[in-house]
This record gives structure tokens, C-alpha cells and sequence, in this order.
């Protein structure tokens, strides 16, 4: 909360603070904490009960696909689908966690341009034979 002081943040807004290494020391004129992954809520959870820290918002952790239908207009998927990765450097509930795209079913080589493999880490870019939906359809 002094950091937010230094800056002269006025009472009563949202502060968003990114905490790198521990959470062992939470200041306690903090109203509530939250949070965007499973890890960090843990540690907070655990200072939260051993203070008189207690609104805290878990993180449950998504699994949150995106997939691209062949039908769809490639340009216009891609950069919503990075937008739903990404938005909030991806430490959402919601977050897309993983990306198909119908072709992929079909054995046909990836579909997403040379520009989204560079942006988004090649561990959210699965085949959909991995996550099939029809056979829950």
C-alpha cells in the first residue's frame, strides 16, 4: 500500500500489484487480495488464515479451449484467440488454455500462421485429436 501512496493513487481504487516472490508478509490495511494462479492463491490462502486478511478470491484454475472452426475467418479467430490468451498476461479463470483448429482433426498440417507460433508458446497449440468435441457432442 506504500507504493500505491508514492504514486499518489487516491483512496479507495484498485491497486493491482504483481507478486513475484512471497507473499510470507501481507499488509494487513489490505482489504482484499486476489489473485491469478494456483500457486500464489495457495500462499495466500495460507497467510489469510494465519492473519486478519479474509477476503480472498481463490483461483480455481480453467482449462478454457479455443477452438477454430473451419467455417471461421482465420485473421479474425486468431487475434481474438490471442486476445483470450494473453488478456491479463493469461492469469484469468477464463484464460484459453489451449487452441484447436478443425483442420487439425482432418490430419491437414496446422493451420495458424508462422505469427501466432511466435507469439503464443507452442504448449497452447494442440491437435484436436487430443480434445475431440464431437465425441461429446
Amino acid at each position: 500500500m506504500a507504493a500505491a501512496h508514492n504514486f499518489d493513487v487516491p483512496a479507495g481504487y484498485t491497486v493491482r500489484v504483481r507478486i513475484i516472490d512471497t507473499t510470507s508478509q501481507i499488509e494487513m490495511r489490505i482489504r482484499k487480495a486476489s489473485f491469478g494462479s494456483v500457486a500464489i492463491g495457495r500462499k495466500i490462502q495460507e497467510a489469510a488464515a494465519k492473519s486478519t486478511l479474509k477476503r480472498v478470491t481463490l483461483e480455481l484454475g480453467g482449462k478454457s479451449p479455443a477452438v477454430i472452426f473451419e467455417n471461421a475467418n482465420l485473421e479474425n479467430a486468431l487475434t481474438w484467440t490471442i486476445n483470450a490468451i494473453l488478456t491479463g498476461s493469461g492469469q484469468l479463470c477464463v484464460a484459453a488454455s489451449r487452441v484447436a483448429h478443425w483442420s487439425c482433426q482432418l490430419g491437414l498440417r496446422s493451420p495458424f500462421p508462422p505469427s501466432l507460433r511466435m507469439i503464443v508458446p507452442r504448449q497452447y497449440v494442440y491437435r484436436l485429436s487430443m480434445w475431440n468435441p464431437v465425441k461429446w457432442a
